[in-house]
């Protein structure tokens, strides 16, 4: 045991998540009470500032560099388009810079290049792809799953597997399922049917899956994600 004092670092009122950078030198927390994202300075424990969002989030996280912090929000308003999408700080300077339209946009997952964002839209079984490198960035709509919630990628970046909810998220294809997807050709390659796929774990290649079975309540799988396999002959 290494003595100590517990040290409050005052922020918000009613935090419900957090996400600390990749380099471990800030901490995010949001407050559901002002629909804001705080940023601590974790060297000095210290407020950096503060972020209001245009309305509520169940999730944000840092980019690979530690300089942007990403907010999938559903219900923000743009003009022209229907309301959601994915709000942008610069962790730097506290300030919101954008926001990338996303109908609905929920969830998302970011690649370890910090090139590609994955966006999961509420009630959707399609997944939005954006190239945040890319001349104009814009979402572009893969579909072809049963209410996608997350994705882990493979350290080159080029594959997500891809978590489909099914019927535990409201699909009307009630079976949850890993799905391998190509990046560059913006195709799925490969898909496994687990028992829920809700939650995950990506460990090599060997990706741990929980969730909720219409038959058989909460249940776990293992997937060999190299030869897409499942190692599981029966759900836990």
């Amino acid at each position: 045991v290494v003595p100590g004092v517990p040290v409050t670092i005052s922020a918000g009122t009613s935090v419900t998540f957090e996400a600390v950078s990749a380099d471990m030198s800030r901490t995010l927390v949001y407050d559901q009470s002002d629909k804001a994202l705080i940023f601590i300075t974790n060297s000095t424990e210290a407020v950096l500032g503060t972020v209001g969002l245009s309305d509520t989030a169940q999730m944000a996280l840092f980019s690979p560099d530690s300089n942007t912090a990403y907010a999938p929000v559903r219900n923000v308003s743009l003009v022209g388009q229907r309301a959601g999408g994915v709000q942008v700080i610069n962790v730097t300077t506290t300030q919101l810079t954008t926001t990338y339209a996303v109908p609905s946009a929920t969830y998302i997952a970011l690649s370890p290049s910090g090139q590609y964002l994955l966006v999961f839209a509420n009630n959707s079984d399609s997944v939005f792809l954006i190239d945040l490198k890319a001349t104009t960035v814009a979402a572009v709509e893969i579909p072809g799953f049963a209410r996608p919630v997350n994705a882990f990628f493979s350290s080159d970046s080029n594959t997500a597997y891809v978590l489909s909810c099914g019927w535990e998220c409201g699909s009307a294809t009630p079976a949850a399922s890993v799905a391998q997807l190509d990046i560059p050709s913006q195709t799925i390659k490969a898909s496994v049917i687990v028992g829920g796929a809700s939650v995950g774990l990506l460990n090599g290649t060997t990706l741990y899956v929980a969730g909720t079975s219409q038959t058989a309540g909460p249940v776990f799988d293992v997937v060999n994600v190299s030869g897409m396999t499942r190692t599981t002959a029966n759900s836990i």
